[in-house]
């Protein structure tokens, strides 16, 4: 069960996030990517998912700072510190120039 915030989208909302996070799943399983990055993550659900499902580092990004310490709190919930991180900004203005991923969603 994942922390949402009162002011941070929760995918549990629409139905049809169930569709897109079993394609998700599906695709990360698959690949199995050395590195990851969601931009406008929310509270990270599809982010953690990817850290516990074979991706081995993720970059979890928002614009907002409740969307980033919610995403704080999951990667804590779930144990995830060694494996995620969480930064704040919009698109890609949070990332050095040096990050690199091999998917980014």
């Amino acid at each position: 069960e994942f922390i949402v915030y009162p002011d941070v989208f929760n995918p549990e909302v629409f139905p049809s996030s169930h569709v897109l996070v079993d394609t998700w799943l599906h695709l990360v399983q698959t690949i199995k990517p050395d590195t990851l990055l969601e931009i406008g993550a929310g509270a990270g659900y599809l982010s953690v998912l990817a850290a516990l499902n074979g991706a081995k580092h993720v970059t979890a990004t928002d614009i907002t700072q409740q969307a980033v310490d919610n995403i704080k709190a999951n990667i804590d919930k779930f144990g995830l510190g060694d494996r995620m991180r969480a930064v704040r900004g919009s698109i890609f203005e949070p990332l050095s120039e040096s990050d690199r991923f091999d998917v980014v969603f």
